[in-house]
């Protein structure tokens, strides 16, 4: 594999981020794209690259998931390798990062997200805490054997917004982590009772639930503990984020404590506090003095924003952050600026000595200026931006995080993820259906391997975002637009211009297999790159399969393949419409959209009455809108003009229990 961008399956990883509505997943990571030089500094964070539909910056909100590669050196090591079995010398990772949608009206996207990813960034608001849609996504993610971490986010607003003490802030997270872990432990004895009862089911049922072995793997991985490694304390929107292994092994190489990392980030997290002696005591609540975590890992944050504060209403600026300073309003006054030599700087400097994670050392003034002067930082905001993603890096804490803890696709699919990344079991099972199954399970990327990709969900985009001078023109309907396939090389290596049978979820052997010749693209945001090959344990766009007209499709050189094992694809749609053109001599055009607009969007159902009507069901009022929108001026190849009725809802016990349930997610989401 030299001189391929793939990198091995020991040195990949597949990873998803999920979360309820505007719990900051795509600032998270615009974050993880910039530190790639992929967008500019003073863009992440704000500029929510993954989102490239103009309707998702309008909206604010992601609408489809979206798949980006990053490269990563790992800087650092927690020495906790839980999941990591195949070790790999080589410190060079290669992330592939879905970016998923929060709005339950878009949960399908989510659901192929976590189907496609062996791990999971669960980003969990520090104020808001778990909502309705993260209960949901930790039930679907231990569903689909994801191996979680958590990310508990927008730390600033404790310090900025509520005005906490470090030691209020550090009681409010440890509460926080508790009723996660609540959460968690409900779910996971909901599913040992499950278990238990699908012990005298069919065989077909219990390859849906767990059992008590893989129970017991799960159990340790949903369990949330800093001192572990899968905790990630951060701020999306100012960069900066660390963990306890982070922070333990900046204190002992500073020399600010004299215990060792090891030691440290077992009770950095905890109710302890250091004595005058420097021995470790018992920390109790109502005690004076502040916890380990408090003065360690807070308190410099708290000292920072505070000093930016002062310096930005010692120079007429006004503070956003402490609006009990001394504001004077003169916020658009363009000629002050905040310079390191600022009075309150040297709060922040003294403050950049404790616990720093970074690689960039800001140990003097001029050293600071010159960051700032870089950066071209001098207002309240911008200067945090430039300081903190210096000081505690959250690209390099969240990227570190994820090659240290979460599992290599290599080993997902042999141990982790057993039970989801498998072939449905054939009627007959032939030795060679035993050699397939058999590279499926230990992710073979050699050139001998077959090759066996999964197809979880499909792509509408535009053909100017592809990047192909050979890409054959659409000569049927003329259009710009196009469908691709997001695939999971599962075994082997998926090459551009192979033939591939395709096989439906449903497929069995004495069905005919059609075929297609395909082409492969490494998904980066909004635009695909052609590659010639594409090796096991990727994510890749795969093109020409928009006329098969299935949900999701596995394809393989190998006639005695199966299909991969399903799952619940979660809610059914409630809300339909009748839609029809307003000139007949767009029917063909609607009819063709509607075709496409079920293949992009898997939670769209499209069907035909008796009468000729074309009904479009979808999961709920922003969706029906979506769909309609991008029906009228994506999918049909030209913009047309419809007549849409009024939504119709089927009620009846069932329907009427799920309707309730849909209606207070997305209320709760608003």
């Amino acid at each position: 594999m030299s001189g391929s961008i793939f990198l091995p399956p020991s040195q990949t990883r597949l990873v998803t981020i999920a979360a309820h509505v505007d719990h900051g997943k795509t600032t998270l990571a615009d974050n993880l794209i910039e530190a790639n030089g992929i967008i500019s500094e003073r863009l992440a964070g704000t500029i929510r690259y993954l989102d490239s539909d103009p309707e998702e910056q309008r909206r604010g909100i992601t609408i489809r998931s979206s798949a980006i590669g990053l490269k990563h050196t790992v800087t650092t090591s927690n020495n906790n390798k839980t999941n990591e079995t195949h070790a790999t010398a080589s410190p060079d990772r290669l992330i592939h990062l879905l970016d998923s949608p929060g709005h339950s009206d878009f949960s399908l996207e989510v659901t192929s997200a976590l189907a496609a990813c062996d791990g999971c960034l669960l980003v969990v608001d520090a104020i808001e805490g778990m909502c309705a849609r993260t209960h949901q996504v930790f039930r679907e993610a231990y569903t689909n054997q994801l191996t979680p971490v958590l990310v508990i986010n927008k730390l600033d607003r404790m310090c900025t917004d509520l005005m906490l003490t470090p030691t209020e802030a550090y009681l409010r997270l440890r509460s926080l982590i508790e009723n996660v872990n609540a959460a968690a432990s409900a779910m996971l004895t909901s599913a040992r009772h499950q278990s238990h009862s699908s012990d005298d089911t069919t065989t077909a049922a219990a390859t849906t639930c767990p059992d008590m072995q893989e129970l017991t793997v799960q159990e340790q991985y949903w369990t949330f503990d800093p001192a572990k490694g899968n905790v990630v304390f951060a701020s999306a929107l100012f960069g900066w984020g660390f963990t306890v292994q982070s922070v333990a092994r900046s204190l002992f190489r500073s020399k600010l404590v004299q215990m060792k990392p090891v030691q440290l980030r077992q009770c950095l997290f905890g109710d302890y506090k250091f004595g005058k002696d420097g021995k470790l005591l018992k920390w109790k609540t109502a005690s004076a003095d502040a916890p380990i975590f408090a003065v360690y890992a807070l308190q410099p944050i708290w000292d920072i924003y505070q000093g930016v504060a002062s310096a930005a209403a010692a120079v007429g600026l006004g503070s956003s952050v402490n609006n009990s300073g001394n504001d004077n309003g003169n916020e658009n006054n363009s000629k002050s600026k905040i310079k390191a030599s600022v009075p309150g700087m040297d709060q922040v400097l003294a403050a950049l000595q404790v616990g720093a994670t970074g690689t960039t050392a800001i140990t003097t003034t001029d050293e600071m200026q010159a960051i700032l002067t870089k950066t071209g930082a001098n207002t309240e905001d911008a200067v945090l931006r430039s300081i903190l993603r210096r000081y505690r890096p959250l690209a390099d804490t969240v990227l570190n995080t994820v090659s240290d803890y979460l599992p290599s696709p290599q080993q997902a699919a042999e141990s982790v993820r057993s039970r989801v990344l498998s072939l449905q079991t054939p009627t007959v099972v032939t030795p060679e259906f035993e050699r397939i199954q058999g590279a499926v399970a230990r992710c073979d990327a050699s050139a001998e391997a077959p090759v066996v990709a999964h197809v979880c969900k499909f792509i509408a985009t535009d053909r100017v975002h592809i990047r192909d001078p050979d890409l054959p023109a659409d000569e049927e309907s003329n259009s710009s637009n196009l469908i691709l396939g997001l695939a999971r090389v599962l075994c082997g290596r998926l090459r551009t211009d192979g033939e591939y049978f395709l096989m439906g979820p449903k497929h069995t052997q004495d069905v005919t297999v059609p075929k297609r010749v395909v082409r492969l693209y490494l998904l980066m945001g909004s635009t695909f790159v052609r590659v010639d090959e594409v090796p096991a344990g990727h994510l890749c766009a795969v093109y020409n399969l928009e006329d098969i007209q299935l949900k999701t499709v596995t394809l393989s050189d190998s006639l005695h393949c199966m299909p991969m094992r399903g799952l619940e694809r979660g809610a059914r749609p409630l809300v339909k419409v009748n839609v029809e053109p307003e000139d007949q001599s767009e029917t063909d055009a609607l009819e063709r959209g509607l075709v496409k607009l079920s293949l992009a969007d898997a939670a769209v159902e499209v069907t035909a009455t008796a009468k000729g009507e074309r009904i479009l069901a979808c999961l709920g009022e922003l969706h029906l809108e979506q769909s309609i929108l991008e029906l009228k001026t994506v999918y049909c190849g030209k913009e047309i003009k419809l007549r849409i009725s009024d939504p119709i809802v089927d009620f009846g016990e069932t329907s009427k229990y799920l309707l309730l349930h849909h209606l207070f997610s997305a209320n709760m989401d608003s």
